[in-house]
C-alpha cells in the first residue's frame, strides 16, 4: 500500500441462485478513510445476495478469513415485487416474495459479474428484498472488480 493510506478492507461476495452456479468473489486491498464496515443482503424466491466489507488499520490485519453472520430466516411481514433474470439487464415483477430477516426495504438490480470460471461474465437483474435503507447503503467496494452495476433502486416494502 501506498505509505499514506492507514487501513486495509477485505470484502466477500456471494451470490446464490437455485438452478445456477453460485458466484462467490473476496477482494482484499488497501483501505481508503471513506470505506466502511457493512453487511448487505438482498433475496428473492430461490436466491440470496450477500456483500460484507471489513476494515481494520494496522498493517496486513486483513489476512483472516472473512464469514458471512448468520441469516436470520424469520419471515418480517414486509412484501416486495419479485423477478429475477439471468442473461438479461431487466426485468418486470411477476410477483411478490416475502421478506426475513433485516431485510425490510425493496431493491431493483441489475448488474454484470465478472467470474473466475467460463462465461467470464454474467449478466443479472433482480428485484427483490434487501437490508439496505437506500442505494447509499450497498457497499461499492467490489464495483469495478466483481461487477458492474448499471441498475440500483432502493424502496419502501409493502
Amino acid at each position: 500500500c501506498d505509505k499514506t493510506v492507514k487501513g486495509c478492507h477485505t470484502a466477500i461476495l456471494e451470490y446464490n441462485l437455485e438452478g445456477s452456479d453460485p458466484i462467490y468473489g473476496v477482494l482484499k486491498n488497501c483501505s481508503a478513510l471513506t470505506t466502511k464496515n457493512a453487511v448487505f443482503r438482498s433475496a428473492v424466491r430461490q436466491g440470496l445476495y450477500q456483500l460484507r466489507v471489513e476494515v481494520c488499520q494496522k498493517d496486513g490485519c486483513n489476512k483472516t478469513p472473512l464469514q458471512f453472520p448468520p441469516i436470520n430466516k424469520q419471515l418480517n411481514g414486509v412484501k416486495c415485487p419479485y423477478c429475477n433474470a439471468t442473461n438479461a439487464l431487466t426485468c418486470e415483477a411477476d410477483g411478490d416474495v416475502e421478506c426475513f430477516g433485516e431485510m425490510t426495504n425493496c431493491i431493483y438490480m441489475a448488474a454484470t459479474f465478472y467470474r473466475s470460471v467460463a462465461p467470464p461474465v454474467e449478466f443479472s437483474a433482480f428485484r427483490g428484498c434487501t437490508s439496505a435503507k437506500s442505494t447509499k447503503d450497498y457497499p461499492e467496494i467490489l464495483s469495478n472488480r466483481v461487477q458492474d452495476i448499471t441498475t440500483l433502486e432502493i424502496s419502501n416494502g409493502v
